[in-house]
């Protein structure tokens, strides 16, 4: 038997949502909550926790700010008696399927190995060392949440070390959030969902960047309260949407945050509602600037037609829709076995494969990519703090080269990358879900709806049309310097035996354009895909319009950068980040439906 001490805050939902318009509190008849919170147990044996009670007042006022009738435990009143029999004697026999409930518990826990296998606990005021019969186990807790089981979804929380161990189920959403109808079809089916500050075997810290709260939690209020989290401007966020945000935010030397789902899942999807209106309808919003045919048109556009967004400026061009090999093709493969060798080969490039044949509808992309200039408007109007700019993930700053090295860099973001850089540089050192607050503005000032392009509607548009390594060809030669900003072998190792002027980024549109009108497809900097990355994507994945796996842990970027040598700078090469990764050679690009 062996026992570890663990500090752990747990955050327990069950609601139930009928519409999408409406305000969230409207839709329930009841919203209830229960918060505990305790930092000075009975047993001088835990230690103080000094921020406990603070999250506990913290997420109380929020829950009421959201609509919840709020039951508080707070230190002495938290023992295992009260809180039980609030949960299972006054609650459960009151909460329907048109209510929520919600449970939040901030102070320590355990975890018990027995017969090889561990077991998780919540430490009530008066738990006792080594004596689980007064502890709360998770056992219990999954047992109370079959007794609240009339609500419609659940939700639970826990920002603890260790607290993997609640995970029965699988993955937290399989419904896609750009699914019409989302919100209607996740309002309507059950959830039992779990999110964590850590894994079964993680520590996470009690305290954090901002003063006052633990670490998660701190991460947690600011997702919730700031719309951070809202990566899809729906007006809610999601037990999904928090989970990719907070994999990225919360992320630290000592824990990952995880998400999953518990038995009586459905395909449900807990709701929060935003601070961020929904935007508009497209039709309430009168048409931007077109230029040769263009978005707002009724006709089917005609290949290389130019949209401009009256916005920002940027100009989309309409790529047609239609099939292509997507992946690495066998003399890819021999190329970059002769250039890198077997291993590396297998660390870096197996995932290229199989081979297979991927159809898209039609889209307009941007013909460059998301500029700086374009950047700062958004930050300027919002007031918005990039990840990097708010140290996310427990990481100082961006992921960039300074003095001959990379390196995490204090102080670096899209406003210092670590080289000069004018408006009409590539963003860069900004993260998934920045791009993801970028276009939630964009479309609530357009009432359109942009979105990063998926990595099948990347690939596609990259290659346009070429069957090649390299949309100019198969060859490492010269002509790279023509097409994309490269590795300078003035600068970087030796690579394509040619000088394109630039050591680091270069001004968008520089180079040619493929034969679809669009620039910088490679090189220059890395751009951000809609999809989570798979691994084995390739093999399961669907011919039409594959949206890639759902959830995941990362991120698709895709295109190579400016540093990159030949094996980065292909059509077919996959890379990936966490979602709030950023680095100085890594940016993003738009696309927009039809008929937006």
């Amino acid at each position: 038997m062996s026992f570890r001490s663990f500090a752990i805050s747990l955050l327990f939902f069950v609601s139930w949502f009928a519409g999408t318009t409406a305000q969230a509190e409207e839709l329930f008849r009841k919203s209830y909550a229960v918060v505990v919170g305790i930092d000075r147990y009975q047993s001088d044996y835990w230690d103080y926790l000094p921020n406990s009670v603070n999250d506990a007042r913290e997420m109380k006022r929020y829950l009421e700010s959201q609509g919840f009738e709020v039951k508080p435990f707070f230190r002495d009143e938290a023992v295992s008696g009260k809180i039980i029999s609030y949960l299972e004697d006054t609650l459960a026999p009151r909460v329907t399927g048109q209510d929520r409930f919600l449970f939040y518990f901030s102070g320590h826990g355990e975890t018990l190995s027995l017969g090889g296998q561990d077991y998780g606990y919540i430490i009530p005021y008066e738990g006792e060392k080594g004596k689980p019969s007064t502890w709360i186990s998770m056992d219990k807790l999954r047992e109370l949440s079959r007794k609240l089981g009339a609500a419609r979804h659940q939700l639970y929380i826990f920002d603890s070390c260790f607290g993997g161990l609640f995970a029965e189920k699988g993955p937290l959403s399989s419904i896609d959030e750009k699914f019409p109808h989302y919100i209607e079809r996740i309002s309507s089916q059950k959830a039992r969902q779990y999110l964590t500050a850590g894994g079964s075997g993680e520590r996470v810290p009690a305290s954090g960047p901002k003063a006052g709260y633990s670490y998660f939690t701190g991460f947690l209020l600011s997702a919730l309260e700031d719309g951070k989290a809202d990566l899809y401007p729906d007006g809610y966020i999601t037990a999904s949407e928090l989970n990719s945000y907070l994999e990225g935010a919360a992320s630290g030397a000592s824990q990952t945050p995880r998400g999953g789902t518990i038995a009586g899942h459905e395909q449900g999807n807990f709701l929060f509602r935003s601070p961020f209106p929904p935007p508009p309808p497209p039709e309430k919003v009168a048409a931007d600037s077109v230029m040769k045919g263009g978005a707002g048109a009724g006709a089917k556009p005609a290949a290389g037609s130019i949209f401009r967004d009256s916005i920002t400026g940027m100009k989309f061009v309409w790529v047609e829709g239609g099939c292509f090999d997507m992946g690495q093709r066998k003399a890819e493969k021999e190329q970059l076995i002769q250039e890198v060798g077997e291993d590396t080969y297998k660390k870096y490039f197996a995932e290229e494969v199989p081979l297979h044949r991927v159809c898209v509808d039609g889209f307009y992309m941007g013909k460059y990519e998301v500029t700086v200039g374009q950047f700062r408007q958004f930050v300027n109007e919002t007031g918005y703090e990039t990840d990097a700019e708010g140290n996310a993930g427990g990481a100082d700053g961006c992921y960039a080269f300074k003095d001959d090295k990379w390196g995490w860099q204090s102080g670096y973001s899209w406003r210092q990358v670590g080289f000069p850089q004018q408006e009409d540089y590539p963003v860069a050192c900004v993260s998934w879900n920045d791009a993801q607050k970028f276009i939630a503005w964009l479309n609530r000032k357009s009432g359109r709806e942009f979105r990063l392009p998926t990595e099948a509607e990347w690939e596609y548009a990259a290659r346009a049309g070429s069957r090649t390594i390299r949309y100019w060809g198969d060859a490492v030669d010269s002509n790279a310097c023509d097409y994309a900003n490269v590795a300078n072998p003035k600068y970087w190792s030796p690579s394509f035996p040619c000088e394109d002027s630039y050591q680091f980024a270069a001004p968008v549109g520089k180079f040619k354009e493929n034969n679809f009108g669009l620039y910088d497809m490679l090189g220059n900097v890395w751009e951000w895909c809609q999809d989570w990355y798979g691994e084995d994507y390739y093999s399961i994945s669907p011919g039409n319009n594959p949206q890639g796996p759902s959830p995941g842990s990362s991120r698709v970027d895709r295109g190579g950068g400016w540093n990159d040598r030949a094996g980065g700078v292909r059509s077919a090469f996959r890379g990936r980040g966490s979602p709030g990764g950023r680095r100085g050679s890594l940016g993003f690009r738009l696309v927009l439906p039809p008929g937006q």
